[in-house]
């Protein structure tokens, strides 16, 4: 079997940009979650709780 080897160059300047945008991007996704979980709309069940419909 053939052994396979990938390099990507990329500029640390747009890297960081990248980081960035996806930490903000994580912070928006957190902040909605959060809105819907204090509107009721999402309910957090433990495991057992959803198999018994409780």
């Amino acid at each position: 079997m053939g052994k396979y080897f990938a390099r990507v160059e990329v500029d640390s300047k747009k890297l960081t940009e990248i980081l960035d945008a996806l930490e903000e991007a994580k912070n928006t996704i957190y902040r909605c979650y959060s809105e819907l979980q204090d509107l009721g709309v999402i309910t957090v069940l433990e495991k057992n709780d959803a198999a018994n419909g409780d």
